[in-house]
């Protein structure tokens, strides 16, 4: 575990450094796997569970640049429960329009 995090915080730091998207391939390889399991835990739909595994990828892309050498794992987490707020958001609102939308008979 211990050499994961080491590689995580490596491959953070390279993308921070260089913003080649190589390495987002390399650090989804090491993390996807531990956010797909912790986003199984809070959520039981696996498309759902692939929307959070992917969108925590983007938002790591997107935001490589503000990497601070935190913990990496801390820095991943973030991502994801921001990921998993976004999609029960949006599961919140498909439920409510189906709640006030007139069924056909």
């Amino acid at each position: 575990m211990e050499s994961d995090e080491l590689r995580i915080r490596e491959l953070l730091i390279e993308l921070k450094q260089s913003g080649d998207p190589a390495l987002v391939s390399d650090l989804y390889d090491v993390v996807a796997p531990g956010v797909y399991r912790w986003a199984r835990t809070q959520i039981a739909d696996d498309q759902a569970v692939r929307r959070i595994v992917v969108n925590t990828f983007v938002a790591l892309w997107s935001r490589s640049r503000r990497y601070d050498q935190m913990k990496p794992w801390t820095w991943v987490t973030l991502h994801a429960l921001a990921a998993l707020r976004s999609e029960q958001v949006a599961v919140t609102r498909s439920d409510r329009h189906l709640a006030t939308t007139p069924s056909s008979a």
